[in-house]
């Protein structure tokens, strides 16, 4: 029972993904540290990633410029400002609004 039922918050990030694409954030950290060498930025449906070099650069300066910053910051706290953050500059520099992600990993 329940599998296959769809609530409402289902339903909208479908249809954010759908007409705005998705963008996830992929943080990596080891116990000296965060492994911004690592840091990964996937895009669908948002920006034809071939041609986005200059735009995922920028994204992840500010990725990079944020994290070095928030230091007292717990996971969750620096997930959601990652998020906010993304999705600001995807705005911002595309008029565009989609559903972001961000994941901290261990490695």
């Amino acid at each position: 029972l329940g599998i296959g039922d769809v609530g409402e918050v289902v339903l909208a990030d479908r249809k954010t993904m759908a007409e705005e694409g998705m963008v996830v954030v992929i943080l990596p950290r080891t116990k000296h540290g965060w492994a911004f060498d690592e840091l990964q930025i996937i895009s669908r449906g948002v920006v034809f990633m071939r041609h986005a070099d200059q735009f995922i650069d920028g994204m992840r300066q500010e990725i990079i410029g944020n994290v070095k910053r928030e230091q007292k910051l717990s996971d969750g706290q620096l997930m959601k400002k990652l998020e906010r953050l993304v999705g600001s500059y995807v705005r911002e520099n595309l008029e565009r609004s989609p559903l972001v992600l961000a994941s901290i990993v261990e490695v």
